[in-house]
């Protein structure tokens, strides 16, 4: 993503000083913060009607036939199922609370490994964004390939890898309120694929590696218009965000304060956000 407008004034307004005591003791909690169940309705709102014009790149891209069926892996909200129309799509996700706030009757609570379909069943299959949390990429690319058809398409789109000022500014907010190493660490455990779904180079390879031919892969950019508030709340629902929440506990609403506070001091009311998108597509042989 690109960072197109800073906020300019006369004076730089200092933050809130940083929370203090150092990182707080785990919350009771913690095993919970690695799905979306308690941010669902957050995400539903400030983030899913985003990820539309994504969504609608990624049904085109799969080329569903029109009598064709569409499985969307890790459907969360259903923007993708939103977005694949009158065709006949199913989605499955494990968090129920996120599938609630999705289309009803086409969508199943499940993991992507061992999903609960026949082989051969769908002539398209969709991930959008759910690459970087599979514990097992190739295992999951695995099950994905065999409920598509002989000639199938698996399309994907992921963010490519990068920061600007914004997620660095949120970056640093997260980092300081639970330690760098500390936060490192458990982001590279929920998100162990993050490097390769984000390189277009190592995106293609595991698509290669997973059995699919041909593979391409293409950058899109896209510009979002979005407030400051909405923002916050988009990164709150990230695992960084999640993170954060579980570990602060009773302390998270003075961590939100301090980052209102410094966005605001910051940035504009509204944001103009450019951000980059994989797109990559293949063939099952």
């Amino acid at each position: 993503m690109k960072w197109l407008k800073r906020k300019q004034e006369a004076g730089a307004v200092a933050p809130p000083p940083a929370i203090r005591g150092g990182p707080p003791a785990p919350a009771r909690h913690r095993a919970d913060w690695r799905t979306y169940d308690d941010v669902a309705a957050d995400y539903a709102r400030a983030v899913a009607p985003h990820l539309r014009p994504i969504a609608n790149d990624l049904v085109a891209i799969a080329e569903v036939p029109a009598l064709g069926r569409l499985l969307d892996v890790g459907t969360g909200t259903g923007v993708v199922l939103e977005a694949a129309g009158g065709l006949a799509a199913f989605g499955v996700d494990p968090s129920l609370p996120m599938l609630k706030h999705g289309p009803a009757g086409t969508i199943a609570a499940a993991d992507t490994i061992n999903l609960p379909f026949r082989t051969d069943t769908f002539h398209a299959a969709t991930a959008s964004f759910v690459l970087p949390m599979f514990t097992k990429l190739d295992t999951a690319l695995f099950d994905v390939i065999r409920v598509l058809r002989p000639a199938g398409i698996l399309a994907v789109a992921t963010w490519e890898e990068g920061e600007d000022e914004l997620q660095k500014t949120w970056r640093e907010l997260a980092e300081g309120a639970v330690g760098i190493e500390l936060m490192r660490d458990e982001l590279r455990d929920v998100e162990p694929w993050a490097s390769v779904a984000g390189n277009r180079a190592a995106l293609e390879q595991a698509l290669r590696d997973a059995g699919l031919h041909p593979v391409r892969v293409e950058r899109r950019t896209y510009k979002l218009s979005i407030s400051r508030a909405d923002y916050i709340a988009e990164k709150t629902t990230e695992a960084m965000g999640r993170f954060v929440r579980a570990m602060l506990a009773d302390e998270w609403p003075q961590f939100l304060e301090q980052a209102r506070a410094t966005y605001a001091a910051t940035f504009p009311e509204m944001l103009v956000d450019f951000r980059d998108v994989l797109l990559a597509v293949g063939t099952k042989p």
